[in-house]
């Protein structure tokens, strides 16, 4: 018995280790989930420099969504774009955000393939409003996604 509830104790205090990956996602496990969501046309935010053109239309936020289901892997919005787009081809793509490694990365998808892995991400939890993404064009996204209430996860993505 002392030793069934230490093992018990030792599950319960690792569990949160076992949210993140250890690997890529697949295309086809991104195209799965794509099927599920919906996008929030109301926070659609659209930019253009020159001939480059980017519209990014965020997932409506899932109620009941945090950091650690984020770490699993989520689509959290659509980019697209048009006109020799920096490290991005054109068309519209799914964005997959997930902790692979404890190293947050996020991945363009569209055709059945990933089309595209980041730079870099970051992810923060911030008492900021849910409000449209903002694009800069060296091909960086602020996503304010996932809000309860002034609880808010910021994702920063730079391609």
């Amino acid at each position: 018995m002392k030793y069934l509830l230490c093992l018990l104790m030792m599950c319960i205090v690792t569990l949160p280790a076992f949210a993140q990956r250890d690997k890529d996602p697949t295309a086809k496990e991104i195209a799965g989930k794509s099927a599920r969501i919906k996008l929030d046309n109301a926070l659609s935010a659209s930019g253009a420099q020159g001939a480059k053109r980017v519209k990014v239309i965020p997932v409506v936020a899932p109620s009941k969504t945090g950091i650690k289901e984020l770490e699993e892997g989520q689509i959290i919005g659509e980019l697209e774009a048009r006109g020799n787009v920096d490290h991005m081809p054109n068309g519209k793509h799914h964005i997959f955000v997930a902790k692979v490694n404890n190293v947050w990365q996020a991945y363009a998808v569209s055709g059945g393939k990933i089309v595209a892995k980041s730079k870099s991400v970051t992810v923060e939890s911030s008492d900021a409003v849910r409000k449209k993404p903002e694009i800069q064009f060296n091909l960086s996204i602020v996503v304010v996604w996932a809000c309860r209430g002034r609880d808010c996860i910021v994702i920063v993505i730079a391609w």
